[in-house]
């Protein structure tokens, strides 16, 4: 954990590509709408997940110390989308999910730092749209403490309890990104209108399977 502090963002990376699409992109008639790697997600990146996971209850102070410098690049990073045009800004966090991590070690060493992020990009009049994947129930409210415009969830989440624990808040998705994968448009336009009975704005749970139908998006389009 402590070697993560001294890492700094290669000049020459990938997140180049990302800033100059975006700048292509923005000024457009479609949104465009950027997306930023959580801090846990980030960090299970850079060390074995199951270290991150033990650490949060035997070496907190230093979880939250490495959470914090990436938290940092983080939000150096919102800003340069930002910059670039960007309309709207994902932070999707997976590896923050509350089927791993409880209520306390997530308000404790996470939740902070998600914050920071939502915080800085809102300061400049973007919304924020904050993903989560798993049973996000545990979470709430530390979630709630939070100043996202959307809150993006997993099909294992029930939206009906979700909205009574979250009154007033727009929720996003939740339709199986499994379902969309491997069932038929008729199975998929049902569950987006399930979905969408509760749900702000309509998505897919946890993104696209590369093996996704056509036919099934069009179908949800067609729900909404």
């Amino acid at each position: 954990l402590d070697e993560i502090l001294d890492v700094k963002p290669d000049a020459y990376s990938r997140h180049k590509v990302t800033l100059q699409a975006i700048e292509e992109l923005s000024g457009e008639n479609i949104p465009v709408i950027s997306n930023i790697t959580g801090p846990v997600s980030l960090l299970t990146s850079l060390i074995e997940p199951t270290c991150v996971y033990r650490a949060m209850a035997r070496q907190e102070r230093e979880v939250k110390d490495a959470l914090g410098h990436i938290t940092s690049h983080l939000i150096d990073f919102a800003r340069e989308q930002i910059q670039a045009g960007t309309d709207v800004i994902v932070v999707s966090d997976p590896g923050a999910s509350g089927d791993i991590i409880g209520g306390r070690h997530f308000g404790e060493c996470i939740a902070p730092s998600i914050k920071s992020i939502v915080d800085s990009v809102k300061s400049q009049r973007i919304p924020v749209i904050l993903h989560i994947c798993g049973n996000i129930l545990p979470l709430i409210s530390h979630l709630d403490r939070i100043s996202w415009d959307a809150l993006s969830v997993d099909s294992v989440v029930n939206l009906r309890k979700l909205q009574e624990r979250l009154p007033g808040r727009a929720l996003m998705g939740n339709v199986s990104t499994h379902l969309l994968a491997i069932s038929d448009e008729k199975r998929a336009y049902k569950a987006s209108k399930k979905a969408i009975e509760v749900s702000a704005i309509l998505a897919p749970a946890c993104g696209l399977a590369t093996s996704t139908v056509p036919k099934n998006l069009r179908a949800m389009v067609k729900a909404a």
